[in-house]
């Protein structure tokens, strides 16, 4: 192929600009995504059996709502893929807004927290889903409470994550301040 020209080059500079503006603007709607699948993921699938079940208890469950438990984890880990995509362009926002990352960094960590510890439980629901009556009792009930309670580093996620955007909407002036303080009271109350 024949070398770019300095007014082609330019031209294909200009076209790149343009797609990443868009792609910056567009970012934020990864937080509806988010928000919007995780719902619908939990409406798909429903409550899982409490920690205290009997295995076989367990085991009639999975076997019975699989689809319904399956479709809940592909949405919800889907879901999660966005909310990491609306967390990193909450940092590129905070560093733009406030003047540094350390407050955006703390944030992408958090919805990393969040995310894995999400997925994780899935993950656990996933593996009840595949062939639920191979598992013995003891096993099944056992990998329901795990995944029943993989809840620490879910807190920890949305803790960090509200606390640390929350602080930076109310330092900042790209977002209301009442926004702001609804995300540290968010992130105080997760634990409870």
């Amino acid at each position: 192929p024949a070398p770019c020209d300095g007014s082609a080059r330019q031209a294909i500079y200009l076209e790149e600009d343009e797609m990443s503006d868009r792609l910056t603007r567009l970012a934020p709607l990864t937080g509806l995504a988010f928000a919007a699948l995780m719902v619908a993921g939990l409406a798909v699938g429903p409550t899982t059996p409490k920690p205290s079940s009997t295995g076989a208890q367990v085991i009639a469950f999975f076997t019975a709502h699989r689809t319904g438990e399956r479709a809940g984890a592909v949405l919800g880990t889907l879901a999660l893929a966005l909310l990491l995509f609306f967390a990193a362009s909450l940092y590129a926002r905070m560093r733009e807004a406030n003047g540094g990352g350390a407050l955006g960094a703390v944030a992408l960590v958090g919805a990393g927290l969040l995310a894995a510890g999400m997925t994780v439980s899935g993950s656990l629901t996933w593996a009840l889903t595949d062939g639920p009556s191979s598992f013995s009792p003891s096993a099944a009930r056992a990998l329901n409470a795990v995944g029943y309670d993989m809840i620490l580093p879910m807190i920890a996620g949305i803790l960090v994550f509200a606390i640390a955007t929350g602080i930076a909407v109310v330092r900042g002036d790209w977002l209301p301040r009442w926004l702001g303080w609804l995300l540290i009271a968010l992130g105080v109350i997760a634990p409870s």
